[in-house]
């Protein structure tokens, strides 16, 4: 399993990375397990700059794993990795799940529910007038129903490890 692996983003971009850190994608490792034309797998789902982002985790996380880099300099590389803007991580957050690799979904879900409280998300003042109000409240509407679902796949995540 020493290979290359060659992606192509939705904007078909193309990334060549080494099989073992494609692997870490539960759904890019059955591609390859279950297909003969290996020469380049399409992610029409996934962007290239978010491509971009999963590939650096992925290569981090196993070249940490193959130096023994301590958990503690792990945490805070992800930390760092993760600050990102509010539509990079729920992309992102997408793809993990998408692409099926746990760690970078568990990281992502968990700092989404540790962003800014959605007042300072949205940019609300209480004395807004009514009506712009109303506008936002579907926009609220729509980030708690994410933030539940988000709870609920790392609770049951969770309890499946």
């Amino acid at each position: 399993m020493e290979g290359k692996v060659i992606l192509r983003s939705s904007d078909n971009d193309v990334f060549e990375i080494d099989e073992v850190v494609a692997m870490e994608s539960e759904v890019i490792k059955r591609l390859i397990e279950h297909t003969e034309d290996k020469s380049v797998i399409p992610l029409k789902y996934v962007s290239s700059k978010i491509l971009a982002l999963v590939i650096e985790f992925c290569k981090h996380h196993i070249d940490a794993q193959n130096s023994g880099e301590s958990t503690e300099a792990v945490k805070k590389w992800d930390e760092e990795f993760v600050a990102l803007d509010w539509e990079t991580l729920l992309e992102l957050r997408s793809v993990a799940h998408y692409l099926i690799i746990k760690d970078l979904f568990r990281l992502t879900c968990k700092t989404i529910l540790e962003y800014p409280t959605l007042d300072q998300l949205f940019h609300t003042d209480p004395n807004r007038p009514r009506k712009r109000r109303k506008q936002r409240k579907g926009d609220f509407d729509y980030v708690l129903s994410l933030i539940r679902h988000v709870q609920e796949r790392v609770g049951n995540e969770e309890k499946e490890t």
